[in-house]
């Protein structure tokens, strides 16, 4: 019989019979018995005020909540015990029992405050707006931080930050196909030319292998060369994400916006850059079309395209998400400082930020927002090779 008193006292559902709310957690009303009220208010301190619009069952480690009729609930208790006692006492062994029973509440206390504990424990590091402070001096920092201090702080818990996968282009018929085989053609002359653009992929490939890079975002993607070279050969990346508006004849004096008007010269600018983000999408997402005449192993949720302004992508990706990014949009002073304010804030502490055609004659407005950018920052610019900078990242990976 005082085993089954004890197990009823001790029960969940035999203590918050005894309450009002049945939400009331368990620990809270046992910790509440135990605890004296001075305790009780040092361990709550201010944060024991509630918004009466928060639901009756927040988790106890953020404050100890009374019961509703705590003093019925505690001569409940002691009738209980006492009725433990008096039938242990008549019995033969109750001395022995009354001990069972006093060890069986002394545990059941030690394991209360010990689920109190790692749920205060975990309350605390969620709601730590002070974070982990590390050196200001790397990419990821963002604006606001290096104006006032030299210390950052990035987030001390992050989840899903990156876009997500989405369905690749099932189908490509009509102007779509006539500029998949113009692509596959520049794709093709690019890649097995080792004077082209290829000539450094190995080494871009080389440094993200180095540094482990896992997310990776391409800014101007271009015929898609570089982008079906990693897919390939770079197998340690699990997202690579494409980033490009697929604007054909914005600018007359953009080359390679006018490239793509050749495509199909009767069609529209829109036109064409509808087909080529959904030629180059299926080619490398679903097909994987390497270079026009060998496969490859489709990207799949790997390659992740968005037909977006690097601007307008940049808010897609959370702060602090990305191991690196390949710069190759607008090569303009003002298109490269947009691309940086973007970005910057996207990289991981210890990240990447890398620069094509820098300190090329024909885009001396790129290497001066560079150059501005990593005095800012008070970061030495480095080589990958000898047209990417590279400003953040790991130095010894770096070739020069």
């Amino acid at each position: 019989m005082a085993a089954t008193l004890l197990k009823n006292l001790f029960s969940c559902e035999h203590v918050r019979e005894k309450t009002e709310d049945p939400d009331e957690p368990l620990a809270s009303i046992l910790l509440l018995e135990k605890t004296s009220t001075s305790a009780m208010r040092a361990r709550s301190g201010k944060s024991a005020k509630i918004n009466d619009k928060e639901p009756s069952n927040r988790p106890s480690s953020t404050m100890v909540r009374r019961s509703r009729k705590p003093m019925r609930f505690r001569y409940q208790v002691i009738v209980m015990l006492v009725v433990i006692i008096m039938v242990g006492a008549a019995s033969k062994k109750g001395w022995q029992r009354m001990i069972l029973a006093e060890e069986a509440i002394e545990n059941l206390t030690k394991h209360v405050d010990t689920l109190l504990a790692a749920s205060n424990d975990s309350m605390s590091h969620s709601s730590n707006d002070g974070g982990i402070k590390t050196n200001a001096d790397f990419v990821g920092q963002t604006e606001s931080s290096h104006t006032s201090s030299n210390t950052h702080t990035p987030p001390l818990v992050t989840g899903v930050s990156t876009p997500g996968c989405k369905d690749h282009t099932q189908f490509c018929t009509g102007l779509c196909t006539i500029v998949a085989d113009f692509l596959r053609q520049r794709r093709k002359n690019v890649l097995s030319n080792p004077k082209s653009w290829s000539w450094y992929y190995q080494g871009v490939s080389d440094y993200y292998r180095c540094v482990n890079a896992k997310v990776v975002v391409e800014v101007g993607v271009a015929f898609g060369a570089q982008t079906a070279f990693h897919l390939k050969n770079s197998e340690f990346i699990d997202e690579y994400h494409v980033v490009d508006p697929f604007l054909a004849g914005y600018d007359p004096e953009d080359p390679m916006a006018n490239e793509f008007m050749k495509a199909a010269p009767d069609a529209t600018p829109d036109e064409i850059s509808k087909a080529w983000f959904e030629s180059m999408d299926k080619d490398l997402g679903i097909d994987g079309v390497y270079n026009g005449e060998t496969k490859m192993q489709p990207g799949g949720c790997k390659l992740r395209m968005h037909r977006l302004k690097s601007v307008d992508a940049a808010p897609l990706f959370g702060d602090f998400s990305v191991d690196a990014v390949f710069i190759d949009g607008l090569h303009t002073y003002e298109g490269v400082v947009d691309d940086i304010k973007a970005w910057k804030s996207k990289i991981k502490v210890g990240g990447s930020l890398i620069f094509n055609d820098y300190n090329s004659v024909a885009f001396a407005g790129l290497s001066r927002a560079v150059n501005e950018f990593a005095k800012d920052e008070r970061i030495e610019v480095k080589m990958i090779d000898r047209t990417n900078a590279l400003v953040g990242g790991k130095e010894e990976c770096a070739k020069g």
